[in-house]
């Protein structure tokens, strides 16, 4: 039997294209749950959705200012060789399950939903 991953970062690809998530079931390195967070240039603006381990949801939505340097949503950058999805693809790690759709509207936190 192959072991099921504990943690998993991908980007969701067209139409869902700026969308990345990260999964993790390890209590031990990170916090248990998902993140997903996409940036927009036009028009701008960032968001992020995180689903807990106990299926409460966290969204952050923000228009930056122009020429500040400020985070106020706490993007992160996605590691190296993160894989893109595309629509149809579905993913587990742990009590999560997210599959990359092909809906309007294009928002993070349409992704990923507990298991059960």
């Amino acid at each position: 039997m192959v072991p099921r991953p504990q943690e998993l970062e991908f980007f969701a690809g067209a139409p869902l294209g700026g969308v990345e998530c990260e999964m993790d079931d390890d209590p031990g390195i990170n916090a248990v749950g998902v993140g997903c967070q996409s940036i927009s240039t036009t028009p701008s603006y960032i968001q992020t959705a995180t689903l807990a381990a106990n299926g409460g949801v966290r969204l952050c939505a923000a228009v930056p200012s122009e020429g500040a340097l400020t985070n106020p949503c706490d993007l992160g950058n996605a590691g190296l060789n993160t894989p893109t999805f595309n629509v149809g693809k579905q993913v587990t790690v742990g009590p999560f399950r997210c599959q990359v759709l092909a809906s309007e509207p294009h928002t993070a936190e349409r992704l990923c939903k507990r298991r059960g």
